[in-house]
Parts: structure tokens; sequence; C-alpha cells
């Protein structure tokens, strides 16, 4: 048998279908580990032909863990947890790796999801050989690293993705939270001096708003003998999180020094230079915050050991800067802008209206067309934008659909005079004037009764 899927799983039945169906076709086994759940989880887990045990739970994530490793009969073992997802397009790459010699470990990038869009990202080893020297330590964000160590096994960077679903929405974000941040505390006392205990307990206080008590532990870190040696991706983030702690806090000055730190040590760092501009644009100072946002496009950031919304920033960093080129005028270097966080970015940081305005100011009406498309499928367009949009449709022919567009813009907003203008023109020239009128009398009296 060549590889095993482990999990730890409680209460999940709600979710594991879809996590053990994306293992099929790609694991050997599945062993799920149930650490006390009182819904249909382990009906699940068998229907799809996992193999199940019972942990009680302890408080500690480590110990469910082990059990599972133990449990497993593969020669690796792909640990994962209930609301990942593998997508089916990674599983011969794992299986590769599985073919390979087994004196490594693989890290794979994990993908948060955030309200159904890419959120952070960042690597971590998930894929290892079977060996009794090798498991996890830690009672909460348990750790292969010291176990590998001691055996002698690097650990490889892999092109494998996984999506991590399981902070999708507020609500789980906020249980998770409260759960975790009790066992940090335990965690802490027992390993004081642990880089990574001490940045995900200060990650725990900055998500409850105590931003004093996530800049102390942030900082402690930066003391701590070797860090920059053991754990040099947390070291190198020690800038941004001290930075945007401050941030939070509403203290820019003290913000802007860390960030400042962070750009000048780690140039290669996006967060830090990505919050000077912010920070930059917040104080007005367009200049500044535009070449901060330039370089945010510009740049290539490594997936590291920290969680980091890579694709987020660079988003956000193509429209702030997209947003200060066309309020100056320089509509086609807006436009570029636009055009290429569409293509780059599953989920628009931008107004598609803004866009569509760029191109039309640099003579593009196709693109505008385009952007207009967008926005209208999103529903973000003003009534300013509506019409504009609604002339273009008008000149291409589609006179009924521009009629309708002109109705939209007026819709929202019944005293935008350039869309009455134009609507009136249109439907002069369509011989549509009974329609107009009728259409205005009725907008009049959804008004006079509080629904305009």
């Amino acid at each position: 048998m060549v590889l095993s899927a482990v999990l730890i799983v409680k209460n999940e039945e709600a979710r594991l279908r879809a996590c053990l169906g994306s293992l099929a076709g790609l694991v050997d086994e599945t062993v799920v580990v149930d650490t006390g759940s009182s819904d249909a989880t382990m009906d699940v887990a068998r229907d799809l032909g996992a193999r199940l045990f019972s942990e009680p739970w302890q408080g500690d994530f480590s110990a469910a863990r082990n059990r599972s490793i133990a449990e497993a009969r593969g020669e690796w073992i792909l640990w994962i947890d209930a609301d990942d997802l593998v997508p089916a397009h990674g599983h011969a790459a794992i299986r590769a790796l599985c073919a390979g010699p087994r004196d490594r470990a693989f890290s794979f990038i994990i993908e948060n999801l955030y309200d159904n869009r890419p959120g952070q990202v960042f690597r971590q080893t998930r894929l290892f050989p079977a060996r009794r020297a090798i498991c996890f330590d830690g009672r909460i964000h348990e750790t292969l690293s010291y176990s590998l160590a001691r055996a002698g096994l690097a650990v490889v960077p892999a092109d494998v993705r996984i999506i991590h679903t399981g902070y999708n929405t507020a609500a789980e974000r906020s249980a998770k939270i409260e759960r975790n941040h009790a066992l940090l505390l335990r965690e802490r006392t027992r390993c004081p001096n642990d880089p990574a205990v001490l940045m995900e307990l200060g990650n725990s206080y900055f998500q409850q708003g105590r931003f004093a008590e996530a800049v102390a532990q942030y900082r402690a870190i930066a003391d701590l003998p070797g860090v920059e040696r053991a754990q040099p991706d947390i070291f190198r983030s020690i800038p941004s999180l001290v930075g945007n702690a401050y941030l939070a806090a509403g203290d820019r000055c003290l913000a802007q020094e860390w960030f400042e730190r962070g750009v000048r040590d780690f140039p290669e760092r996006m967060t830090p230079r990505y919050f000077l501009g912010k920070i930059a644009l917040d104080n007005n100072d367009a200049d500044a915050a535009l070449a901060h946002f330039l370089a945010v496009t510009g740049m290539t950031a490594a997936v590291t050991t920290v969680a980091v919304d890579i694709s987020g920033m660079q988003a956000n960093a193509f429209a702030y800067a997209a947003n200060i080129l066309l309020g100056r005028g320089d509509h086609a270097r807006a436009l570029a802008l636009f055009s290429e966080a569409d293509r780059r970015f599953p989920v628009a940081a931008f107004s598609y209206g803004a866009a569509a305005q760029a191109a039309l100011r640099a003579g593009d009406g196709a693109a505008a067309l385009s952007f207009f498309r967008k926005g209208e499928a999103r529903g973000d367009l003003s009534a300013q934008e509506y019409s504009d949009y609604g002339v273009l449709v008008w000149e291409t022919g589609e006179q009924e659909r521009a009629l309708g567009l002109f109705e939209r813009a007026l819709d929202k907003d019944p005293g935008c005079a350039v869309a009455a203008e134009n609507y009136a023109d249109a439907a002069g020239a369509a011989h549509q004037g009974a329609r107009a009128s009728a259409f205005i009398a009725g907008l009049g009296a959804r008004i006079a009764q509080g629904g305009g």
C-alpha cells in the first residue's frame, strides 16, 4: 500500500463527504480518527470506505493526529483536515512524489477561502514517509517540523495546492478563534520560547481586537536567540505583524515605522510595502501611495510558512493604483492596470464601472463594453455608468437594450440628469415616446409613494 490519507474529525458531517470525495482515485486508504462526534460524521466516513477509529479528546491536536498516523498502513502519509479539498488536478503530482525516494517530506501550498474567494496562502508539510520517529508536536497548530528535523529529513516545497474552507464564513472564523485561544495559552506555558506559538498567540489576540497584547507576542519573537535561523519565515514577518497590529490599533506613525523597517530589511516581502501604500493614501500622499502600489503590482512573492493574502493585496494594489491614475486623467495607464487585474485575479477588487470609464476616456469602446457588462452582472454600476453603458449599446444598434439600460439608470437615481436626457433622446429616435412617458409616470408614482 503506497499512500494513506489521515484525518481527525469531530462533528464534520457537513464537510466530510466533499473532503473524502476529493481524495477518490488518489489515496489507497483513508484513516479517520473521531474525537467525539455527536452527528453523523462516522456514518459518512463509513459510507465512503474509511477505516474508523475513536480517540477521546484530550485538548491536544497532536495526540489525535499521532493516533491517525499510528493506524495508517501506507508507505506515505498525507494528512488533511475535514474542511480541506484536494483538487483533482493535483493528484498526479502527489502520486509522482510518492514514487520518489522516501528520505524527504513535502510541503504543499494551503489556500484559505474567505467568503468564497481565495484568501491567505501558506506552505505546510502535508506529505511524509511513514516512519515511527515522525510525529506531530504541539497541542495547537501542531507541527511535524521538530520530528522531521530529528529524523534528518528535509522538507521540499512541492507545487501542489490544497483548498482549506474552514475559515470561509465569519461564524466559522469566530468559533475557531474562541476554541484555539485557550489551547494557545496552555501551549505558551509549555513552550514559552517557540516562535510559532508566540506568533499564533499574537494572531489570536489580534483577531480579538487585543492589539497591544498582539504586539507584545510578536515583539517577543525577535528576542528569542537564533530565531532568524530556526524560523526564518516567522522572523522576516515580524515587521509586518507588528505594523499591522499598530495600524489596527489606530497608531499610523508606529505602524509606518515598522512597515518601513520591513521594506528596508526584507524588500522581497509584499506586506509592508502594500500597507505603506495604504498609509500614504490615508495621508493624502498620492505620489507615495502610487509608488508603493505600483511596486506591489510588479512583485512575485514566494509562499512561505506564514499565511499571507498575496492575491488579495496585489488585486487591491492594482485597483488603488488604477484609481489614482484615473483621477489624474492618465486614462491609458489606468486602463492597462484595470485590464491586467481583470486577467489575473478571479475576483475583481475594483469597480467595473471605474474601469469602463477609464476605457471610455482612453478611446477603447470594446473594453468599456466588456467592463460595463461585468459591472451589470455584479450589480454595482452607478446611474451615470448605466447611462454611459446605454450610450455604447445604442451605438451598436441594440436600441431596445439601450432603452432598458437608461431605465435602470433612472431607477437607480431618478435625479440623474444625463440619464434622463439620454433616455429622452433615445426614446424619441426609436419612436418609443409612449413607453418613455409611461416609465417616467410610473417612476414618479413610486417616488411619491416613497419607493423610488
